[in-house]
């Protein structure tokens, strides 16, 4: 059996117009059978053959659903250079990713077998190139979206001219590449008529500098996917209803760009119960409570059964509404962390009770960023090497400190404190 074995994606090898000759094959399913089985199933490999030759007899390159049903009987014979054609881009694209080539040939054959699909295919990796993407990075953006491949065919100046798009927005190769690896359906939207009028109405409703949206898209790109005015709805919602001044909604963008393609009903409505509950109503401050907590929280990110889930447990360890209120107000992100489903939260607190002795309520209450600390790290080696080394214990939020303001705060010299490490070590 003939098993193409993967190489390196150098331009060439992406580039290149593969030349197939000398093949004893006279079908598809023989050509398929040779080249995936036992990878693929002999039953899905004949169905396969039987779709795309059925299209070739009707003229159809393969048809997009199977047309009419498969055929009875024996498989047609393919002409050898309609077989020598489809191997060519087989060999192509196996050599990127064995199996890919089924995968595109499986989920696109009508582009797989248009006659110019390995020349446009060639031309758009060397677009990619001119464009200032790496030989590495044009093989992994064809690996994990094959449906570039048909995109190449369907409309090439479309595609050619949407990363040349992204680079003009200042999107760099490596955020192009996550864009399109995030968002795969990008590849068929019009720049022209579609995303450059959405980038440019946040830039206008925000008012802020165009490059700066493009990084925030970088970050969640389904942005580009609704329309204008289901952003608007959005927008509105944060400013009417919870109190956000024009900066607030700007730093929201940029911290959390998908609070913006949410749905309000299902999700911003019982997210903002939580907030007002936890937060407080808003004033007419935009520097409210409430403010923080949309801006800074980082909740807009988490689904509502989560954060209720997360107050729940912390209302298991011992804290009240209002406990837990006052540590909001202090360390917004607290309820980002998952105290409900992973002890390392809960073996921190445990340590502080036994060592400082702080139960939890008034170690969160007192200093809820406690619980972003690391256990191995800061918390255990400064405690204990504290109290060893003079004989006190610190105050908890002394930890906040740099590890030289920290031990200078306590009389410590650092080669004592480091030689404790070691021992500990």
């Amino acid at each position: 059996m003939r098993v193409p074995v993967p190489v390196p994606v150098p331009v060439v090898a992406v580039v290149a117009v593969v030349a197939v000759g000398g093949t004893t094959s006279t079908s598809l399913e023989a050509t398929l059978l040779e080249r995936y089985h036992p990878k693929k199933t002999r039953a899905a490999l004949t169905k396969l053959a039987k779709r795309v030759e059925l299209g070739l007899e009707g003229g159809g390159g393969g048809g997009g659903g199977g047309g009419g049903g498969e055929p009875s009987g024996a498989i047609i014979t393919t002409p050898t250079a309609v077989l020598s054609g489809i191997e060519a881009k087989l060999d192509l694209l196996d050599s990127l990713k064995f199996g890919l080539g089924y995968t595109v040939l499986q989920r696109y054959p009508v582009e797989f077998l248009d006659e110019s699909a390995l020349e446009l295919w060639s031309i758009m990796a060397a677009v990619l190139f001119t464009t200032g993407f790496s030989p590495e990075s044009i093989g992994a953006l064809f690996q994990k979206n094959p449906c570039l491949f048909a995109s190449a065919v369907r409309s090439p100046e479309n595609v050619k001219e949407l990363f040349e798009w992204l680079r003009e927005q200042g999107i760099v190769e490596t955020d192009a590449l996550r864009v399109v690896n995030r968002f795969p359906l990008i590849l068929q939207a019009d720049v022209r008529s579609c995303l450059e009028p959405r980038l440019a109405y946040l830039a206008g409703e925000l008012e802020m500098p165009r490059e700066e949206v493009a990084k925030s898209i970088v970050r969640h790109p389904e942005l580009l996917s609704v329309e204008s005015a289901w952003v608007q709805t959005r927008v509105s919602y944060y400013r009417q209803q919870l109190g956000l001044g024009a900066e607030d909604v700007r730093a929201l963008f940029r911290r959390q760009p998908s609070a913006f393609a949410v749905d309000v009903e299902r999700y911003l409505v019982p997210m903002t119960a939580i907030m007002r509950e936890y937060f407080g109503n808003p004033p007419s401050s935009s520097s409210s409570s409430l403010s923080t907590a949309v801006v800074k929280s980082g909740l807009l990110s988490r689904s509502v059964d989560t954060v209720r889930a997360r107050i729940r447990a912390w209302n298991e360890l011992g804290m009240s509404k209002e406990d837990l209120r006052v540590a909001l107000r202090r360390f917004p992100r607290l309820l980002c962390y998952p105290v409900d489903r992973d002890p390392k939260y809960t073996d921190k607190l445990a340590f502080l009770k036994a060592e400082l002795g702080v139960d939890v309520p008034a170690a969160v209450r007192s200093f809820p960023a406690v619980v972003s600390y690391s256990l191995d790290r800061r918390i255990r080696p400064r405690i204990l090497g504290i109290k060893k080394l003079t004989g006190k214990a610190p105050a908890l939020q002394q930890l906040a400190m740099t590890e030289a303001a920290f031990l200078k705060k306590h009389g410590v010299e650092p080669s004592a404190y480091a030689a404790f490490l070691n021992e500990k070590l």
